[in-house]
């Protein structure tokens, strides 16, 4: 009980120094600076303003941003985690908007919508080429591009590695199940017939090297969501792309990465996986001449213990965070609204030349031609 009525004087003795304090000032103020008791209110006010804490600066406005046609990935609150305040709204009314938003995959009309005056309109694309209408006709609309393409106006990869801070930490050393390792390459693919032929590519590797094949393409089934313990016991993965285009890097690679994947990555496709992915990480398909050539050096790399460990040694050092929900292009969307600076008035003379850029030397996609 002592203690309790020692505690509960403190706030009071606290409040009759502070007291005192202001008292003793002000004396001194009158008593030696010359100051009258009918010109001590300034002075009063500038000492109480000592125990005033300085006004909250005031927030940030929010920014409207409308998605015309917001495909079910793409969360309503992919702004929630972003520094800067914006709001998405999902409608196809946009006629009051600043900013909308389009997902290119699936705008299946000819003839364009209208755009009113002063709105900023972004191209959101995230799909290959092959996968996107035609734009020819919508020219001379389109202010940013939103894409997994380094030279769009917002670089959005479907993921991203970043640097350790517990570099060393013993708890973070993943051990590998050497002893688990009994089959060589596996494969989940549920789309069969596509620009890459990347059936055929696994058809033509098969005649070297097993290929397990799972999904509607093979014939081995894995329970839905089971997919890493289904790849347990390999000691590759095949991940090939659906198209060969420039930066379309999916998660077919990725998700390897993400989830710790006990397989060494074989990667097909156009980008330079060196600007994506941590060195000495993979094995690129574009780095052999042959399938077999391809096939052998997998057979030799898995009878090689030591050299198939260091595969993993970027683990150390780096880990990957998945984007493919778009939050890192929206943050930075949202950022741009709030700097004018930033908010310039780029219009994109023809949008489906962007995508495809058949007219220009360096095409968004390559011909298949390492089926040998």
């Amino acid at each position: 009980m002592a203690s309790n009525s020692s505690f509960s004087r403190f706030p009071l003795m606290t409040m009759l120094f502070s007291l005192f304090l202001i008292l003793g000032i002000a004396l001194y103020v009158v008593l030696y600076q010359g100051t009258t008791v009918i010109n001590l209110h300034p002075h009063m006010h500038a000492i109480g303003s000592m125990f005033i804490a300085p006004p909250l600066p005031k927030p940030k406005p929010v920014k409207r941003v409308t998605y015309y046609n917001r495909p079910s990935w793409i969360s309503r609150n992919v702004f929630d985690t972003c520094d800067d305040r914006c709001e998405m709204i999902s409608s196809s009314n946009y006629k009051n908007s600043d900013v909308v938003v389009f997902h290119a995959s699936d705008i299946h009309m000819g003839t364009p919508l209208r755009k009113y005056r002063g709105q900023t309109w972004v191209f959101h694309a995230m799909e290959p080429p092959f996968l996107i209408p035609s734009f020819k006709n919508w020219k001379r609309l389109f202010n940013w591009t939103l894409s997994y393409r380094r030279d769009a106006d917002i670089f959005n990869p479907y993921s991203t590695f970043t640097r350790r801070t517990d570099v060393g930490n013993k708890d973070t050393q993943h051990i590998i199940r050497w002893e688990n390792k009994t089959r060589n390459i596996g494969w989940i693919v549920s789309h069969c017939g596509i620009e890459s032929q990347r059936l055929k590519y696994g058809v033509k590797l098969k005649q070297t090297i097993d290929v397990d094949t799972f999904g509607r393409c093979g014939k081995l089934h894995c329970p839905r969501g089971q997919w890493q313990e289904c790849l347990e016991k390999y000691k590759f993965y095949a991940s090939f792309e659906n198209s060969l285009c420039i930066d379309y890097i999916t998660e077919k690679s990725f998700r390897v990465f993400e989830r710790n994947i006990d397989s060494i990555p074989v990667t097909r496709g156009a980008p330079d996986y060196s600007m994506f992915l941590p060195p000495g990480s993979f094995v690129n398909t574009r780095n052999f001449s042959s399938t077999s050539n391809l096939g052998n050096f997998l057979k030799r790399l898995s009878d090689d213990k030591l050299t198939f460990m260091t595969y993993f040694k970027w683990r150390q050092y780096y880990k990957a965070e998945d984007q493919i929900d778009s939050k890192m292009g929206f943050c930075e969307l949202c950022r741009r609204l709030h700097n004018p600076t930033q908010k310039y008035r780029r219009l994109y003379e023809d949008i489906d030349e962007w995508v495809r850029q058949g007219a220009l030397p360096r095409r968004s996609c390559r011909p298949v031609v390492d089926i040998i």
